[in-house]
Formats: structure tokens, sequence, C-alpha cells
């Protein structure tokens, strides 16, 4: 049997590590962090336009298509806001 975390520990280690980090007055460094989880779905952490004090998280569902076709653009509209 193999058990599954809810979360991405690689993601809430890496937003953990710096977010902690600018919180505690620590310069900011560069993140680019490329990986995969179990099910195919493809994350990328990384600072947009080389801002060290932005945060980009991108997801790349091999699926979403289907998402689409129930409403999941409009749930993330919903969640994210201008984000999205």
């Amino acid at each position: 049997m193999i058990l599954l975390e809810i979360n991405n520990r690689i993601i809430e280690e890496t937003l953990t590590l710096k977010f902690d980090g600018a919180s505690n007055g620590t310069k900011p460094e560069a993140v680019e962090v490329t990986f995969a989880d179990f099910d195919g779905v493809l994350y990328h952490i990384s600072n947009p336009d080389g801002d060290k004090t932005k945060l980009m998280v991108s997801i790349s569902l091999k699926f979403y298509k289907e998402l689409q076709e129930h409403g999941a653009d409009e749930w993330f509209l919903i969640e994210t806001g201008s984000a999205f």
C-alpha cells in the first residue's frame, strides 16, 4: 500500500524556507525548482523576471482541458482573483 500525503513536501519546504527568511529579514536568494509529482503534475517554483522578492508557483496538468470542462477556470478566478 502507498501512503500519500495531502500536501507536497517540496512545495511546502521551499515556500516555508522563503517566507521564514523574508520574515527574519534575510536577504532573498534566487529560487529555481522544477519537479514532478507522483501523478504527473509538473511544478515550477521560480522568481518572476529575476525579482528575488517575488515567488511564482506554476502547475502544469496534462488533464487541465478536462478540468476546464467542469469549470476549473471559474473556480480559480474565484479563489485567486486577478492572480490567475
